[in-house]
């Protein structure tokens, strides 16, 4: 059944480079930050993957990581 499968590229592109550095530093960027629904956008993210997108299981796990502070480059990609 897996030979007849069509491939598909990942919605996170190669190029896109996350990192812990990228979080807010000033005051105004977390102000920013902390009214920005991050969480709400990978939630809805790992809804679609559940149930019919499971390509979308590598772009999810990549974005969690960033779930308890999120900059705007991470904000970025979710959207």
């Amino acid at each position: 059944m897996m030979h007849q499968s069509i491939p598909v590229s990942t919605p996170l592109g190669h190029h896109t480079k996350l990192s812990v550095t990228q979080t807010p530093e000033t005051v105004e960027e977390r102000s920013k930050m902390n009214q920005t629904p991050y969480a709400s956008g990978v939630g809805s993210i790992m809804y679609g993957m559940v149930g019919n997108r499971p390509d979308l299981a590598h772009a999810v796990s990549i974005i969690s990581i960033f779930m308890g502070d999120p900059g705007s480059i991470h904000w970025k990609v979710v959207k």
